[in-house]
């Protein structure tokens, strides 16, 4: 899986991130969108709210990647 992200991310011309990484970067941006941890929880698979906040910290770039020009 690790390897699979690495190397779209480098055809994708974009920083490579991990699973972990990935997990956490979604989290983040669900939190500046302002979800509720519930909601962050239950997106990212968990059913405690405590592991929702574990996986939110400050991004210095909230951008998201362009999935439409991505996927061309």
């Amino acid at each position: 899986m690790r390897t699979a992200i690495g190397r779209a991310c480098r055809h994708a011309g974009v920083p490579a991130f991990s699973p972990h990484s990935l997990r956490r970067r979604r989290g983040s941006l669900l939190e500046k969108q302002g979800r509720s941890l519930a909601e962050i929880g239950a997106a990212l698979g968990d059913t405690k709210i405590i592991t929702a906040e574990h996986y939110i910290f400050a991004l210095g770039d909230y951008r998201e990647v362009d999935r439409v020009r991505l996927l061309r």
